[in-house]
C-alpha cells in the first residue's frame, strides 16, 4: 500500500526467515507498457503505484526447513518526482539496475539507427543470448555480495537482452517495443533526477558505439 501522498515507481523489499534472505524489486520502467498483471487484479495494474493505492507483486517465500516465519519490510522506494526514501543502498541498487536497462535499450537502438536489420534477423537471437550469458556470469554471487550495485546494473542490461532475444526468435518487430520502451526513459523525470546522485557503476557507455564495438 502506498500511504505516501507521492506516486511510487520503484521499490526493493527484504524478506528474511532464518539465514535466508530474498530482495525483490518491482519498476515501472522494467518494461515497456503502462501497466501489469496479478493474479488478484483484473486487468491491468497501474505500473505507477498511486497514492492510496494497494499494488500486487508475486514473491516466492517458500517454506524454511527451520520453520521460521519470514518477515518482510520495504527496504527502499523512488518516487516519481525523484526524490527517494529508506535504504541509501537499495536505492542506489535500484536506480543502477535502470541504469543498466537504459545502456541495453541505448545498444540495440544504435544497432538499429545503423542499419544492421539484416544482420541482426540473421544472427540476432544468438547474438542477444550470448550478451545475455554475458550480463549474467557478471551478475554471479561474488559480484553480488561484494559489489551489489555492478550485480543490478548488469542484471538490467541482461533484462532487455532476454526480451530481444525472445523477440528475435519469434520474427517480432523489435523497434516500437524498443521505442516505447526508451520513450518511458526519456519522459522519466526520477531516473534523470537521480543519475547524478547515484551515478551508473559501470563506466561504460553506449551513447556512441557501434554494433560490434558496444560490447
Amino acid at each position: 500500500m502506498n500511504d505516501s501522498p507521492k506516486p511510487i515507481e520503484a521499490f526493493s523489499a527484504k524478506a528474511t526467515c532464518g539465514a535466508t534472505t530474498t530482495t525483490p524489486t518491482y519498476d515501472a520502467l522494467e518494461f515497456s507498457g503502462g501497466g501489469t498483471s496479478h493474479p488478484a487484479v483484473k486487468g491491468l495494474q497501474p505500473s505507477v503505484i498511486q497514492p492510496g493505492q494497494r499494488f500486487f507483486a508475486l514473491v516466492n517465500l517458500a517454506p524454511q526447513p527451520s520453520g521460521c516465519a519470514w518477515q518482510g519490510k520495504v527496504a527502499g522506494v523512488i518516487y516519481a518526482d525523484g526524490t527517494y526514501d529508506g535504504e541509501e543502498s537499495a536505492v542506489r541498487d535500484l536506480q543502477a539496475r535502470r541504469a543498466g536497462i537504459a545502456a541495453a535499450l541505448q545498444y540495440w537502438n544504435n544497432v538499429q539507427l545503423l542499419g544492421h536489420e539484416q544482420t541482426v534477423s540473421a544472427n540476432g537471437p544468438n547474438h542477444a543470448e550470448t550478451l545475455s550469458q554475458d550480463d549474467l556470469a557478471k551478475t554471479w554471487t561474488y559480484t553480488c555480495r561484494d559489489q551489489p550495485s555492478v550485480c543490478a546494473y548488469w542484471s538490467g542490461r541482461r533484462k532487455v537482452d532476454q526480451d530481444v532475444a525472445l523477440g528475435m526468435k519469434h520474427n517480432a518487430q523489435l523497434g516500437p517495443y524498443l521505442d516505447r520502451w526508451s520513450a518511458k526513459f526519456e519522459a522519466d523525470i526520477a531516473f534523470k533526477t537521480l543519475e547524478p546522485i547515484f551515478p551508473s557503476p559501470i563506466t561504460e557507455r553506449d551513447a556512441n558505439s557501434t554494433f560490434s564495438t558496444a560490447r
